[in-house]
C-alpha cells in the first residue's frame, strides 16, 4: 500500500468515526425538553457544518396557497439566504414524492450530483442550486416538510455516508414533530374535557372522585372543592349510590373484558342532585381508566325529557280535540269550491258566447274541473269508507299487463304536457295473470304516478318498475317501485306522509293541490292486499316510492306467442330508434318470441340495412317517429317507394295516434304502437300483421312464455 493511499484510508476512517460522533450526538440532543424549534435548528447546524454544504432547510408545505416554503434554516455564510419562494420549484418539489404513504414505508431520498446534467430538476439552476439531497418527513403517514441539503457554488458527489447522515437527521426531526404534535393534541383534549359542557368526572377504584371538569360543577352548582371532598355522594341520592357501586364494582375489569352483559352496564340514566335544590336527569356513560378506574360521563336530557312529556300532551290533547279532522275538512271545503266556481263560471261563459271555439275552450275547462272535483270526492268517500272500517278489497283474475297499460294511458297526457321522460320496466319473471284487486292496485298506482308527475320539474324522468320478489305456493310477492326525478321529501315530512288527514307540508295543497288522502288511501289498499309501502327520498333529488302486495298465480294462466307459423328462419324483423335502450329493448324481446330482429340507429342506417339484404326482405320494421336527421316518415315514404307491400312499416312513438294519423298514413304507415313498449303490444302487431292464424274468433292473448326467468323488459316514453 503506498504512503498516499494508506494515508487516503487513515482519513476515511477518521472521517467515519466523526460522522459516528456526530450522528450519536444528534440522536441524544433530542432527547431533550427544550423547544423542539431550538433542536431542529441546532441539528440542521451542526450537520451543515460537518457536511460543509451551502445550505440546509427545511420546507413545510402550505395547503392553502400550493407552494412550499422555508420553516427552519441554516446557511453556511450570511451572504447565503433560503432560496426564494418559486411556484415552479415548489411544483418540482411537492411532485417528487408521494402526498401519502404508510408510516412504516420506507421512503429513499432523492439525490442529484449536478442539476445540469439532470433535466428533472434542472430548474433548480434558477435559483442558484447545483447539487442537493432531498429528504421528506413523514409524520403519521404524511408529508409534514421537506429536508434539503444544497449546494449553491459547485457540483457535489454525494457520497453513501452523506445519505446515511441525511437518513438520520430526516429520522430524528421526524421524530421530535410526532412527539411535538402529539403533546400538542393532548393539550387540546385536555382542554377539550375541561371546557366541555357535559358532566365529567373520574372515579378511583374505590369509587373516590379524583376529578371534575367545569360541565360538572356548573350542572351540580357545587365548587371543585366541595366535590372532591365529599365525593359521589354529593351527587346521588341512597338508591342511586347503591347501584352506581355495583356498577363501579362490575366495572372494576371492564378494561379487560367486553362480554354483554357489562357492555350494558356501562350507560345508564339517573337523577343527579343540584346544589341549588334542582333533580337534572342525567343519561350516563362509564369507561374504564388506567389503574382500574372509571370515568363517568354524563349528558343532562332533563329538557329532553320534558319535551317528550309535553309533545306526548300535545298529541293526545291533538288526538281528543279531533283537530286534524277539523283541519282536514277545512281545507277539503276549498278543494271542493275551486272547482265548483271554475265549473259555474265556465257554464256561464260558455253560455253567453256565441263562438265555436270558446264554447268548446269552456267545455274543456269544465271537464278538467269535473274530472278534479270527481276525483277529491271519491277520495273523501274513500277515506270515510276507511275510517268507519267498511273498505274493502274485490278479488278477481286479470292481466297485470294490460293493468299496468290503463294506468300509463291514464297518466301519459299529463306526463307530455311536462315533456317528462317515462319508462317502464317490466321483469320477465312476472306473473302474466294475478288474482287481486286490479281496480285497488290501479288506483295505488295512479296516485303514485300522479303525485310523481306533481312533483316532477318539466323535463325530468320518472319510472314504473315491476318484479316478483318471491313466490311460494302459488303466492307471489309483487313489488312496485315508482321513481321520479323531483322535488324530494325531508326526512321530518317522510314521517307524515302515509297520516290520514294530513299532508307532508301544508303549503303543498296551495301550491300543487290535492287533497293530501292519496297516500293514506294507498297505504291502506297495499295493506289489505297483504303488503307495506315506503318512500326513499332526499330533498332536491327526487323519491322513490316502493309497496309490495301478496297476490295469487293464475292456475289457468295460458301461454301464447307469436304464431306457429312466425319462426326465425321466416321471420325477419328490423327496429329504428336513436334510443339504445329501445333497441336492445327490441333484441331481448326477440330472442324470446324466437323470431330475428336486427337494430339501426337512424334513418340512414336502416336503409343501408335494408338495401344491402337484396331480395331477402325484412318482414316488418318498426319506426320511430321522431329521429334527428331523418325522421320516421321520411324513411317510412323511402321504404314504400322502393319496395311498397313487401315490408310493413309499423310507427312507434310516445305522441297520441290521432295527432300523427294523417301523415303517417299518407306516408304509407301499416300501424301503430304507443310508447311506453309493453311485449303484448309488440307480439300482438307482429301477429296482425304477419299472419295470425288460428284465432279461434277472437284476438289471442300474446305472453311472454314461462321458461324465460331472467333479465327484464323496459318501456320507454322518450317524448317522441
Amino acid at each position: 500500500m503506498t504512503s498516499h493511499n494508506a494515508h487516503l484510508t487513515e482519513e476515511t476512517l477518521k472521517r467515519q468515526l466523526e460522522q459516528q460522533k456526530l450522528m450519536s450526538a444528534l440522536s441524544l440532543s433530542f432527547i431533550s425538553t427544550e423547544d423542539m424549534t431550538v433542536l431542529i435548528n441546532n441539528a440542521l447546524r451542526t450537520t451543515g457544518e460537518f457536511l460543509g454544504v451551502t445550505r440546509m432547510v427545511i420546507g413545510v408545505p402550505n395547503r392553502n396557497e400550493g407552494v412550499t416554503r422555508p420553516a427552519f434554516a441554516w446557511f453556511d455564510t450570511e451572504d447565503i439566504r433560503p432560496a426564494p419562494t418559486n411556484s415552479d420549484i415548489g411544483d418540482l418539489i411537492a411532485g417528487s414524492f408521494p402526498e401519502y404513504a404508510s408510516p412504516t414505508e420506507n421512503v429513499p431520498c432523492i439525490c442529484c450530483d449536478d442539476v445540469a446534467t439532470d433535466e428533472r430538476y434542472s430548474a433548480l439552476q434558477k435559483v442558484d442550486i447545483k447539487s442537493f439531497i432531498w429528504a421528506p418527513l413523514y409524520v403519521s403517514g404524511r408529508i409534514w416538510g421537506i429536508l434539503s441539503i444544497e449546494e449553491c457554488g459547485k457540483t457535489r458527489a454525494w457520497s453513501e455516508s452523506d445519505i446515511q447522515l441525511v437518513n438520520l437527521i430526516d429520522s430524528v426531526i421526524r421524530g421530535a414533530v410526532a412527539r411535538s404534535l402529539t403533546e400538542r393534541k393532548l393539550v387540546h383534549l385536555s382542554s377539550i374535557v375541561e371546557n366541555s359542557p357535559q358532566f365529567i368526572c373520574y372515579l378511583d377504584a374505590d369509587g373516590r372522585i379524583e376529578y371534575a371538569n367545569e360541565g360538572a360543577l356548573r350542572i351540580s352548582g357545587y365548587g371543585s372543592e366541595k366535590v372532591l371532598k365529599s365525593g359521589i355522594k354529593l351527587f346521588f341520592d341512597g338508591e342511586t349510590l347503591a347501584q352506581l357501586k355495583a356498577r363501579v364494582d362490575a366495572g372494576k375489569n371492564l378494561s379487560d373484558t367486553d362480554t354483554p352483559g357489562e357492555e350494558l352496564q356501562r350507560e345508564f340514566i339517573a337523577p343527579l342532585h343540584c346544589r341549588n335544590g334542582d333533580v337534572r336527569m342525567l343519561n350516563f356513560s362509564m369507561f374504564p381508566v388506567e389503574g382500574k378506574g372509571l370515568g363517568l360521563i354524563g349528558l343532562d336530557i332533563t329538557e329532553r325529557i320534558q319535551l317528550q312529556e309535553q309533545l306526548v300532551e300535545a298529541k293526545n290533547q291533538a288526538e281528543n280535540s279531533n283537530s286534524a279532522k277539523s283541519e282536514f275538512l277545512s281545507r277539503m271545503s276549498h278543494e271542493m269550491r275551486t272547482p265548483m266556481n271554475a265549473i259555474i263560471g265556465m257554464t256561464s261563459i260558455g253560455r253567453s258566447s256565441s263562438d265555436i271555439e270558446r264554447k268548446d275552450y269552456c267545455l274543456s275547462k269544465i271537464d278538467e274541473a269535473s274530472k278534479h272535483l270527481l276525483g277529491v270526492i271519491n277520495d273523501i268517500l274513500d277515506m270515510s269508507k276507511i275510517e268507519a272500517g267498511k273498505f274493502e278489497v274485490s278479488l278477481a283474475e286479470f292481466r297485470l299487463e294490460k293493468m299496468l297499460q290503463r294506468v300509463t294511458n291514464v297518466i301519459g297526457f299529463r306526463m307530455d304536457e311536462k315533456k317528462i321522460d317515462f319508462s317502464v320496466k317490466l321483469a320477465l319473471d312476472l306473473p302474466a295473470f294475478i288474482i287481486s284487486d286490479d281496480q285497488r292496485l290501479a288506483q295505488v298506482l295512479t296516485n303514485l304516478l300522479s303525485n310523481a308527475v306533481k312533483f316532477t320539474p318539466e323535463n325530468g324522468s320518472i319510472t314504473l318498475s315491476a318484479r316478483c320478489v318471491n313466490e311460494s305456493d302459488e303466492l307471489c310477492r309483487l313489488e312496485f317501485n315508482v321513481t321520479d326525478t323531483g322535488i324530494g321529501i325531508s326526512p321530518e315530512n317522510q314521517a307524515k306522509l302515509f297520516n290520514s288527514f294530513e299532508q307532508a307540508d301544508g303549503s303543498i295543497s296551495r301550491k300543487f293541490g290535492g287533497t293530501g288522502l292519496g297516500l293514506a288511501i294507498s297505504k291502506r289498499i297495499v295493506e289489505l292486499l297483504g303488503g307495506e309501502v315506503w318512500v326513499e327520498s332526499e330533498e332536491g333529488k327526487g323519491s322513490s316510492f316502493i309497496f309490495y302486495v301478496i297476490a295469487m298465480r293464475s292456475l289457468g294462466e295460458r301461454r301464447r306467442v307469436t304464431a306457429p307459423s312466425l319462426t326465425r328462419g321466416n321471420t325477419r324483423v328490423l327496429a329504428v330508434d336513436d334510443s339504445q335502450e329501445v333497441l336492445e329493448y327490441f333484441a331481448s324481446l326477440a330472442d324470446i318470441i324466437n323470431i330475428s330482429c336486427d337494430v339501426a340507429s337512424s334513418g340512414a342506417e336502416a336503409c343501408r340495412m335494408i338495401e344491402g339484404n337484396g331480395e331477402n326482405y325484412y318482414s316488418l320494421v318498426f319506426v320511430d317517429w321522431r329521429m334527428p336527421v331523418m325522421n320516421g316518415l321520411e324513411l317510412t315514404r323511402i321504404i314504400k317507394e322502393r319496395y311498397g307491400d313487401k315490408i310493413v312499416v309499423v310507427m312507434i312513438s310516445a305522441t297520441e295516434w290521432t295527432e300523427i294519423e294523417a301523415d303517417a298514413k299518407a306516408a304509407g304507415v301499416d300501424g301503430f304502437v304507443p310508447k311506453p313498449l309493453f311485449p303484448s303490444n309488440i307480439v300482438d302487431c307482429i301477429n296482425e300483421h304477419l299472419g295470425m292464424a288460428e284465432n279461434e274468433g277472437e284476438k289471442a292473448e300474446s305472453l311472454i312464455p314461462v321458461e324465460y326467468e331472467e333479465g327484464c323488459f323496459s318501456g320507454y316514453r322518450d317524448r317522441k
